[in-house]
């Protein structure tokens, strides 16, 4: 690897990259003994491990001093749907088949948008309702509390009529 990187490229002149191997961290300190070097060396493989697993699970993955590393949703889901395209370029001249590529790309981020859209929501909801879902959280389970923000995030605005408002209060008094 280090026939391929040098040990320093600079993208520009102010922010200078800096590549560095186990190797290199490793040499960087002073250990005492053998075990400290091999407790150091087991540390940093359970943590490429970790970050492995994680991005394989297409979870987000937070790396210290580094930042957050995850696998961009929209190209995962290009990449399962790869068969179909295949299917379908054999019956397709290659403009409608560009054409259907791209109706599928964009199909994709919508959803993608869509979903990031409601995630959102959901968070907002859960944080205005902070109190009550932790309170069914803690005596009732997780699924419940989750199903309360649920049922909060499935509820639809009524519009005011002032008929049925009238009507209401007719029935009130």
């Amino acid at each position: 690897m280090n026939d391929i990187i040098d040990d320093e490229l600079n993208f520009d002149p102010e922010y200078p990259v800096v590549f560095k191997t186990k190797d290199d961290i490793l040499e960087e300190f002073d250990f005492k003994d053998e075990e400290e070097q091999l407790l150091c060396d087991s540390i940093i493989d359970n943590l490429e491990k970790s970050v492995y697993d994680s991005l394989v699970a297409s979870k987000t993955v937070q790396i210290p001093y580094i930042g957050t590393v995850r696998k961009n949703p929209v190209k995962r889901k290009i990449h399962e749907i790869k068969r179909t395209f295949k299917a379908v370029r054999n019956s397709l001249t290659k403009e409608q088949y560009k054409e259907h590529v791209r109706s599928c790309i964009i199909d994709i981020k919508n959803q993608q948008i869509e979903e990031d859209r409601i995630k959102w929501v959901i968070t907002k909801i859960r944080r205005n309702n902070k109190k009550k879902y932790e309170n069914i959280f803690k005596t009732k389970g997780k699924s419940y509390a989750e199903l309360f923000i649920l049922s909060i995030f499935w509820l639809k605005e009524i519009p005011f009529d002032e008929d049925w408002e009238n009507y209401y209060k007719s029935l009130k008094d």
